[in-house]
């Protein structure tokens, strides 16, 4: 049951648009219901329910009758065999033809509704450019064809697949290519916006097990039936995607509609990462390529339909505008050259082409479809400026994003990498850590001489190599320096991915890598503070007796200040962790016992931070201080105060809501202060990435 929305039923707009489809099933039949699709459904009811399409050819009838699998003949046939059933009642009445219009309707009006789904907010725009676009009423009232029923399933396979109901999402996409082969060739577009987002990949196993469970067991008894082959794979409609092609000489040819295709698809494989907004995209580009390079029946222009509607709901007046005269040209056209309907009641049948009717000047057809072909090539292009090159998420995935996060031993490196990589999953980074770069471990008798602070006891010419290659997408082989041991592992391999996260104490230290860089993030913090973090750390962590820990700090301090402290300059954020009440060195404070701290955030200049501050005033309840440095113009700012996971998670989705795509399902967001950090990374990344 198609349930619409109260304000829609009442929108004008709506209802001018269903009194022109009533209007037409009451006085219009289209030739094609009366000539095929009603006469193939109506020999089901004379047994021919086992294999249709042979039955049909028995009787004498076209093999162009119905194309269509069985989904179709599940979804038509009852009400057209209910008005059958009625027309032997009382002979006259046409329940046959009515049956089948209002089924053609209740399809629409589900139409409209996944529309209205696909474009939540936006329900008076949707009513107006789908339910009152002439090229409905034209394809499903006048010229009569049935292409909303596998439109109409392949688009809420898109809604389900969005929701991750994975089975159902595969079985939607397998009813709308048993419905109408055609739909196929949305398949690959879904195939690889499966593998190209990588927190999806664990669940498309389910997907493509119930895709091929159910269109193997619709599909497998028409290839048995060699009348269906004939009717529904056989159709001459599949041999218009080779009407177009160019002479290659000696007799040879190749084909522009495929070489079109396959062009799409690499396009669409290059994308590396797609969203859901971008795959809505990559599909209509891929409908309207195909309609506008063969001379597609009628019923193909509502494959992209419900695409144009999108693109028009973001490109505005001057997408409404395109599609409008894409429209026209298109409805022109096929009256010319396409079969209509007969008028119920009259003797006035326009069921011929306007061409076999009336004498039109010689040019007019030529001319027409020049300015259709003309128009729907421009459109093409427009849906891949506006769909897909301006679109946020294309501009943010188009390279992984590579965050570098620098800072003094003890100072919280790996700790804000582990959230990070809380909130973009565990599949979806790479992380790099500067402690894997040493020259030498624990036990080598370097390590008493030299610290690791120094930039010369560590590979950093390697470390830049390996984040450039990871930048690029390319894999590495990188060891890991195992803390509680102290020694390195052998060489495992980090795959590239969609996060890139390189932290050490030199990952802000070379200008060189630092360009690299979409966000650089420096982690400043108390003196008094650090030490007691550390010696906390590293005693219960490590396993390190506190004299050895205490130790290695005053001996590491003056390499701290030539080598690390002057990367904050570079860094994009400074986060500086302090406490509420300074600590001296005589005020001992246990382990066990929970600092209570302030976080101050170092802005360089140019950074947007107002509409942070402001949702963490408003929103987290928290009490902010800005400092703008007049000279520098960077700012400072304060934060103090509790806030919860919760709360971090609402204040993203109204800072940055299209970093839902980035972020992993389930992201795990942090309540306090490395929540704040969080909130600032995220906003910053996106800031950066805009910039990029």
């Amino acid at each position: 049951m198609v349930v619409i929305q109260r304000a829609v039923l009442r929108d004008p707009l709506f209802l001018t648009g269903l009194s022109l489809r009533v209007a037409l099933i009451l006085v219009a039949t289209p030739l094609s219901h009366e000539v095929w699709f009603i006469p193939f459904l109506q020999n089901l009811g004379a047994g021919g329910f086992i294999d249709p399409w042979a039955a049909h050819l028995a009787v004498g009838g076209t093999p162009m009758a119905f194309p269509y699998g069985p989904v179709m003949l599940a979804i038509l046939a009852p009400g057209v065999l209910l008005g059958t059933a009625i027309d032997h009642l009382a002979p006259g009445l046409g329940a046959a033809r009515l049956g089948l219009a209002l089924t053609v309707l209740a399809l629409d009006l589900a139409m409209l509704r996944t529309i209205l789904r696909l474009a939540p907010g936006r329900r008076r725009a949707c009513v107006g450019l789908y339910w009152l676009s002439p090229l409905v009423p034209y394809i499903c009232y006048w010229h009569g064809q049935l292409d909303v029923v596998p439109v109409l399933l392949l688009l809420n396979g898109l809604i389900i697949l969005a929701a991750r109901r994975m089975v159902l999402a595969g079985a939607l996409l397998a009813l709308a290519v048993s419905a109408k082969l055609s739909m196929a060739i949305g398949v690959p577009f879904f195939a690889i916006y499966l593998i190209s987002d990588k927190r999806l990949r664990p669940l498309a196993p389910r997907y493509w097990a119930a895709f091929l469970v159910i269109i193997t067991l619709l599909q497998a008894p028409q290839l048995l039936s060699p009348a269906a082959v004939e009717m529904v794979f056989g159709t001459p409609e599949a041999a218009k995607l080779y009407s177009l092609a160019v002479s290659f000489g000696q007799g040879l040819e190749v084909y522009v509609v495929p070489v079109a295709y396959l062009l799409i698809l690499y396009a669409t494989w290059r994308v590396k990462r797609i969203s859901f907004e971008l795959l809505t995209a990559l599909l209509g580009i891929g409908f309207v390529l195909i309609l506008v390079l063969t001379p597609a029946s009628p019923g193909w222009f509502m494959w992209a339909l419900p695409f144009l509607v999108l693109y028009q709901l973001r490109s505005g007046p001057s997408g409404i505008a395109l599609v409008a005269a894409f429209s026209a040209m298109f409805v022109g056209f096929h009256l010319m050259t396409s079969t209509g309907a007969r008028l119920i009641l009259t003797d006035f049948d326009l069921g011929q082409p306007l061409a076999s009717l009336v004498v039109l000047p010689q040019r007019a057809i030529p001319l027409v479809l020049s300015l259709l072909v003309a128009t729907g090539l421009i459109l093409s292009i427009q849906l891949v400026r506006e769909g897909v090159l301006r679109n946020d998420y294309f501009r943010l995935s188009r390279r992984p994003l590579l965050i570098g996060i620098a800072g003094d031993s003890g100072s919280g490196k790996d700790t804000l990498a582990e959230v990070m990589i809380g909130l973009f999953g565990q599949r979806s980074v790479a992380h790099v850590s500067g402690d894997d770069y040493h020259l030498w471990d624990r036990h080598k008798p370097l390590w008493q001489v030299m610290t690791h602070l120094n930039p010369r006891a560590n590979n950093l010419s390697q470390f830049n190599r390996d984040v450039r290659d990871l930048a690029n997408g390319r894999a590495i082989r990188s060891r890991h320096y195992d803390h509680a041991t102290g020694r390195m592992t052998k060489p495992r391999l980090v795959p590239g991915s969609d996060v890139v996260i390189a932290s050490g104490l030199h990952a802000l230290y070379s200008p060189e890598i630092c360009e690299c860089y979409n966000l650089k993030i420096f982690l400043d913090m108390d003196e008094m503070l650090r030490r007691h973090l550390k010696i906390q750390r590293d005693t219960t962590r490590r396993g390190q007796p506190v004299e050895k820990v205490v130790r290695s700090i005053e001996s590491r301090y003056p390499d701290c200040r030539r080598y690390i402290h002057p990367q904050a300059e570079r860094a994009d954020i400074v986060f500086s962790l302090q406490p509420l009440h300074p600590i001296t060195d005589d005020g001992f404070v246990p382990f066990n016992e929970k600092l209570p701290l302030k976080l101050k955030v170092a802005l360089r200049p140019g950074m947007h931070y107002e509409n942070v501050v402001r949702i963490l005033i408003a929103l987290c309840g928290m009490h902010v201080d800005v400092l703008v440095n007049e000279a520098t113009n960077a700012t400072e700012v304060t934060v103090e105060g509790e806030v919860d996971a919760e709360d971090i998670a609402m204040a993203v989705r109204e800072l940055v809501p299209q970093m839902d795509e980035l972020l992993d399902f389930a992201p795990r967001w942090q309540g306090g202060n490395l929540g704040i950090m969080q909130l600032f990374v995220i906003t910053g990344a996106v800031d950066a990435l805009r910039r990029r």
